[in-house]
């Protein structure tokens, strides 16, 4: 588990290395094996438009950075006339009003099952600790119209009423709350996390499920990248380590939950799936598959560390080394994943991987 020391106004979270970590991979990991986060704080809004596709516009008419990941992707979207485009959608605009306390905790990465689960509905939990659910209407922009797990899960929520804008609506907020972006997208606040998997737990009533008992496999044979060629090969060796595979996109997300709140161990290759572990109970395990030369996307290291969870990974090759390493998909070594899980699922036991 992450330890977290906490001082006025930031705390730095020291995470737990993965449980496999040999010497020569450790700078994989370097960069994220400790983190500082400021404060975070709910801004409150006054008189604040929001919109069915642009950002956030402020009673002064000025558009508010914060719609954005960080500042850069706002100067990006004001460098390619972002705010011109804007500007000439006022003509379409039709205008409503939303005088109950509304939230918003979107920006222009958060229509993403990764991205919603990871940043945006943080967000949401800070927010509810101070504003009351039953009180505030959430406010989603158009295009979160496309998923039916972004409604799913705020079920768990008991909010007073989850708006979908329209597509060229414009909402005139009398009240608008706005959570700060925590922390850098792959880092999470600790509190809030547990926060997420215990509200996630009792919403599908996870004490009825039993210890955790099963092994589940989360595939991306339907994904448009980051797959595993040759999937077909490992399917074997999961199978002879008890292990069931799950399609996400065939299942619904409540389905998902209820699965993956069953696991004693998880297992992925890098990918929106992994954030189920989510679900997960204190003290189970996941284990990601990942490119062998990425020493940046860490943020399964890091949210398995924030929940408790034991962290193992295996490194594979790209298929195609001319593939970026965000986008490539992978080759696996069956003996290698074989012994790998052999030692994870048996700790007692030596590894026999130098």
């Amino acid at each position: 588990m992450s330890t977290v020391q906490e001082s006025r106004n930031h705390f730095i979270e020291q995470r737990q290395a993965p449980r496999n970590l040999a010497s020569q991979d450790a700078p994989l990991f370097a960069a994220a094996t400790s983190m500082r986060f400021p404060d975070c704080k709910v801004q409150h809004l006054r008189e604040a438009d929001v919109f069915g596709r642009s950002p956030i516009r402020l009673s002064d008419g000025q558009f508010f950075p914060e719609s954005f990941v960080n500042q850069s992707h706002f100067d990006l979207w004001k460098k390619q006339r972002g705010h011109w485009r804007a500007g000439v959608e006022r003509f379409l605009h039709y205008h409503t009003q939303l005088d109950t306390p509304g939230i918003w905790i979107t920006d222009n990465w958060s229509c993403g099952f990764f991205h919603w689960f990871g940043d945006a509905l943080a967000r949401l939990e800070l927010a509810l600790q101070e504003l009351p659910a039953q009180e505030v209407t959430l406010l989603l922009p158009h295009k979160f119209h496309r998923h039916d797990y972004f409604l799913e899960s705020l079920k768990a929520y008991g909010l007073r009423d989850v708006r979908v804008l329209g597509r060229f609506e414009c909402m005139r907020c009398t009240d608008l709350f706005f959570p700060q972006h925590i922390a850098d997208t792959g880092n999470y606040n600790t509190g809030l996390m547990h926060a997420m998997r215990s509200r996630f737990r009792q919403h599908i009533d996870a004490s009825k499920l039993g210890a955790p008992s099963s092994r589940l496999y989360i595939s991306r044979r339907l994904a448009g990248r980051r797959r595993i060629v040759n999937e077909a090969e490992i399917l074997g060796v999961l199978a002879d380590h008890g292990f069931q595979t799950l399609l996400a996109e065939e299942t619904p997300w409540e389905q998902q939950v209820k699965l993956v709140a069953k696991a004693e161990f998880l297992l992925s290759n890098h990918g929106a799936g992994l954030t189920s572990m989510l679900a997960m109970e204190a003290g189970t395990r996941v284990m990601e598959i990942r490119e062998r030369e990425d020493q940046h996307n860490n943020c399964f290291f890091t949210l398995a560390s924030t929940l408790g969870l034991g962290y193992y990974y295996l490194l594979a090759d790209r298929h195609d080394p001319t593939v970026g390493v965000h986008l490539a998909d992978l080759v696996v070594d069956p003996e290698r994943l074989n012994e790998t899980l052999h030692m994870a699922l048996h700790p007692t036991l030596k590894s026999k991987i130098a």
